[in-house]
C-alpha cells in the first residue's frame, strides 16, 4: 500500500506547495473548500508533517518542505507581540494577523494548543 501511495503523493505535495504561503490548502471545487484559498493552520501544520514523513523516501519533497517550513515562520498564525507566544486561531482574509483583542485572536483551542503545535514541533525537530 505504501507504493501506492508514494506513487501520487509527490505530485500532489507540487501541486500544493506554494511559495510565500507554504501549501494552498484549499482546491477549486473542493467538497471542503471553506473559502477560497483560505489558509488553515491546522491543514498547514498537518501537510508539514506528512511531508516530512514521506521526504525520508522521496527526496524530491524535501525542497518543497522547506519552503512550507520558512513559509509557516514567516506567517502571522505565530503570535510574535504576546508574552505568551502560539499559534492564532484565524487570520484575517488578507492573511495578517487580527487584533489582540478580536475573539479570534484568542489562542486557547484543546487540539491546537495541547496536540497540534506539540505534535507540529515534534515532527520538525525530528524527536520521538
Amino acid at each position: 500500500m505504501y507504493e501506492n501511495v508514494m506513487a501520487g503523493y509527490p505530485e500532489i505535495v507540487k501541486a500544493a506547495a506554494r511559495p510565500g504561503i507554504g501549501w494552498l490548502t484549499d482546491f477549486d471545487h473542493s467538497p471542503m473548500t471553506f473559502q477560497r484559498l483560505n489558509l488553515q493552520w491546522w491543514r498547514h501544520v498537518l501537510i508539514d508533517q506528512t511531508v516530512y514523513l514521506y521526504a525520508h523516501d522521496c527526496s524530491e519533497l524535501i525542497p518543497l518542505l522547506k519552503q512550507g517550513v520558512d513559509a509557516w515562520f514567516a506567517c502571522d498564525y505565530i503570535d510574535r507581540t504576546r508574552a505568551c507566544r502560539g499559534i492564532r486561531e484565524g487570520l484575517s482574509p488578507d492573511g495578517h494577523a487580527l487584533s489582540n483583542d478580536d475573539n479570534i485572536a484568542c489562542k486557547a483551542n484543546c487540539w491546537k494548543s495541547a496536540y497540534h503545535e506539540i505534535e507540529h514541533v515534534l515532527t520538525l525537530t525530528g524527536s520521538d
